[in-house]
């Protein structure tokens, strides 16, 4: 594994076992399947491109995961809201291109989408020269950042607070 993706696993540590994971920007499929490997009940992958599509679909077949796991073709991050279920997923991985600078726009996208269930994490990957700590929204803080070379892992909990207690 690489060190990034390895990194990525021992932020989750347990709380992948059983967990609904949700892959942004998925590429090959790597950490979808990473994490349906660790004990994931599903994994979502979400990406545009054909060809990522196309790959994804061919590693969940390879591995045997296809049964526990969808491919959602869509504009990110402008299709965020469209490509994944409300209160879905208990983890959220982003590895958005840092060429488009899609952060902002990716968090508040989790945020306004409700994908992510009370407790649950978004983990974004981004330069490490990038500060994304003030990017966060209702119902999204952010907790901390990780640092691994020329690449960052920053972490964001969706906070319970935010929901009304039961009557």
């Amino acid at each position: 594994l690489g060190r990034v993706r390895e990194a990525l696993f021992s932020i989750i540590g347990p709380a992948i076992e059983g967990a609904r994971f949700l892959d942004l920007y998925a590429g090959t499929g790597a950490n979808g399947i990473e994490a349906l490997s660790r004990g994931a009940a599903f994994a979502q992958f979400v990406d545009n491109h054909h060809a990522a599509i196309d790959c994804i679909a061919q590693n969940l077949e390879r591995t045997g995961f296809s049964a526990h796991a969808a491919i959602v073709r869509a504009n990110l991050p402008d299709g965020l809201g469209r490509a994944i279920p409300m209160g879905g997923f208990d983890l959220i991985f982003a590895d958005p291109p840092y060429s488009i600078d899609a952060y902002a726009r990716t968090i508040s996208g989790v945020a306004q989408a409700g994908a992510l269930k009370p407790g649950g994490r978004l983990i974004i990957e981004h330069s490490a020269k990038r500060d994304v700590s003030s990017l966060a929204e209702a119902p999204l803080v952010y907790k901390r950042s990780v640092r691994y070379g020329d690449t960052a892992l920053s972490i964001f909990e969706h906070n319970l607070s935010h929901f009304p207690s039961p009557s």
